[in-house]
This record gives C-alpha cells, structure tokens and sequence, in this order.
C-alpha cells in the first residue's frame, strides 16, 4: 500500500485491484546443495542445469522475501550485472514484479533475480507474493500514463495462469511475460 501510496494513489484503487480477495500467496523454497533424486530418476526429468534458480520476475505486485543466512540470491544490477544480494538478519528483501511495472508504466520495473546453486550448505527463502484479485485488469493507471500506456490491458486471471501452467506440465513454450502486452 506504501508503494501505491507514493504514487498519488489512494486507497480505492488498491481496494479494487486486491481487496480482502486478492491472490497472494506464500512459499517455502529449499535449495539443496545436490539433486536429491536417485541416479535413474535424474534421467527421466529435465537437468537442473547450471542455476538453483535461472533469472526471472515475479507476475504480482510486489515480493516480500524472508531468507536464510546462507546466501545465493543474485539481483541484475543495469550498471554492474549480476550482484550478490547479501542475507541480512532481521530483514526483507522487496522485490517490485511484473504487474506493479504495468501499472506504473515501466516508472517502476520488476526485479530481474535468480538463485546460484548451492555449494556448501541448503539454502532455505519463504517468499510472499502480493498478488492482485483473480478478475482485476493488470493496465497502466490513467493519472501514472504521461505518455501513451505501453501495455495492453490484460487479465490477471488469464496471466498468472499462463505464467505458472508451464509449473507442472511441458506446454512447450516458455512462461507468458508482460512483453507479450508491450504496445509496439
């Protein structure tokens, strides 16, 4: 709601997007320093690869991230690349996501992040995701749009379904992402 709050908005607006029916969620994140399948179920599923988790945005609002002491979650920084971000006790990582950056017209951006593979000890992260209502209209808010809106309207229920239906089966195309809705 701060972050509504220091772009002009009042509480209405965060009322019909979200509302005591919003979707956000919580999730508990192990990172295992090895695959914990046995060698010949390893072959039957796809590689972990070279990430513990490869880079991405979050689709909702805004991230709230409580993690462990061990480290491992890495930002994209435009000026320096790839930086560690440090584990702090007491804190919470903030990471802004993909419909706050509709929203705001690209004045706010979603935070490109991944986790490095674990090396010497699990890591553990309990994210929550503030996520909008199921019917809400992600869409650049009218009085934010200086210029031209550079996304199409676009429905949050059809969106976090394309963006986590790739989660449990092969579709065969990577994850929808807000580009999708950039006008061109």
């Amino acid at each position: 709601s701060m972050v509504y709050a220091n772009l002009g908005l009042d509480t209405s607006h965060v009322q019909q997007d979200f509302g005591p029916v919003h979707t956000s969620s919580m999730r508990l994140n192990y990172y295992p320093t090895e695959d914990q399948l046995a060698a010949d179920e390893q072959r039957e599923v796809n590689a972990l690869g070279d990430m513990a988790l490869h880079h991405h945005t979050d689709p909702g609002s805004i991230t709230l991230l409580l993690q462990d002491d061990t480290g491992g979650l890495q930002a994209l920084s435009k000026q320096h690349g790839w930086i560690d971000v440090p584990p702090r006790a007491g804190t919470i990582v903030i990471n802004l996501g993909d419909a706050l950056q509709v929203q705001t017209n690209d004045l706010y951006r979603a935070a490109v992040h991944r986790v490095v593979p674990m090396t010497q000890k699990a890591r553990y992260s309990t994210p929550f995701f503030y996520q909008p209502r199921f019917d809400a209209m992600i869409q650049s808010l009218d009085h934010l749009t200086l210029v031209a809106a550079k996304y199409t309207p676009f429905s949050w229920r059809d969106y976090i379904k394309a963006r986590t239906t790739d989660n449990y089966s092969d579709i065969g195309e990577d994850d929808i992402q807000i580009s999708r809705y950039k006008v061109a």
